[in-house]
């Protein structure tokens, strides 16, 4: 599921502090310290979501290698008749 933008109505004000070369850093490069942050945590959500959704799935994923390596072949070769290419 793709998270929205956070928009004007929905963003809240908070204190962050940061160490004095990174703050010269994003003075000095005119960096938009709050996009920077918002995007940062983002990916770190997005990372989150995909690492418990891993954990809570694992048992099934285990299950669908396990039978993925006794009928051989990769599901794209079994369900689509796709052979993979040649890794030279």
């Amino acid at each position: 599921m793709e998270a929205e933008m956070a928009t004007s109505s929905t963003r809240r004000n908070v204190n962050i502090s940061i160490a004095n070369d990174n703050a010269d850093f994003i003075k000095s490069h005119g960096v938009n310290l709050s996009k920077a942050v918002d995007t940062l945590i983002e990916e770190m959500r997005r990372r989150k979501m995909r690492e418990e959704w891993s954990s809570e799935n694992r048992v099934a994923l285990d299950q669908r290698c396990r039978v993925l390596e006794s009928e051989g072949g990769t599901a794209a070769e079994r369900l689509y008749g796709v052979t993979p290419p040649e890794v030279i």
